[in-house]
């Protein structure tokens, strides 16, 4: 054997184990590597999922409020707009009392006939005989 041929020998026996070792090393490494990442992932993926769970339950819980505070709203505009009716029913009845009774305060005093009545009695009497 010639001197190359024993230091190629004596190289693979010394750097190809420990090249193996780094290789198996290596991959090892990698392995764990990926497991942390799809690890991560994981998670990841459970909290995004368990954020769009939250927002959704939030988001119906703020539509069923919006539906109530839009109920209470239409039912108390309802109240408002019977009530409002009432008082302008009642209003105009009140309205139409009073015209009555003036006309017939009126009538009962019969304010025409005594004014007629005054005028007359005031008014100078009329000269029957021409002065000269």
């Amino acid at each position: 054997m010639s001197v190359i041929d024993d230091s190629r020998i004596l190289l693979q026996d010394i750097v190809t184990p420990d090249l193996k070792a780094i290789a198996s090393r290596l991959e090892a490494l990698e392995k764990s590597v990926k497991q942390g990442l799809e690890s991560v992932e994981k998670v990841a993926e459970l909290r995004q999922e368990l954020m769009l769970n939250r927002l959704e339950a939030e988001r119906a819980a703020n539509l069923a409020r919006h539906e109530l505070v839009m109920n209470k709203l239409e039912n108390e505009s309802a109240q408002v707009k019977a009530e409002f009716a009432l008082l302008r029913a009642q209003m105009e009845r009140e309205a139409t009392a009073a015209k009555e009774r003036h006309e017939t305060l009126l009538r009962s005093l019969d304010i025409d006939r005594r004014i007629e009545l005054l005028e007359s009695r005031s008014a100078p009497p009329e000269r029957t005989t021409p002065r000269a």
